[in-house]
């Protein structure tokens, strides 16, 4: 199983999310949006916007009634 941060379309609003494939088909996606943040020992590093601005290269997966309809 692999994932990667996606724009999900839920017909209502969007939102980043985390999104888990088998053989390169999205099958379900973190409850709740993805926030980033660090704990106080450590350095922010630029690896999780990286990631999100490819995010906003692929398309658009829709949802709707909690079924992936469209990636």
């Amino acid at each position: 199983m692999t994932w990667n941060y996606r724009i999900l379309d839920f017909g209502t609003h969007y939102a980043l999310h985390e999104v888990y494939y088998d053989n390169d088909i999205p099958h379900s996606w973190t409850e709740l949006p993805c926030t980033f943040t660090w704990d106080a020992d450590e350095t922010p590093t630029t690896w999780p916007f990286e990631r999100v601005i490819e995010a906003f290269k692929k398309p658009i997966i829709k949802i709707r009634h909690d079924k992936i309809i469209d990636y």
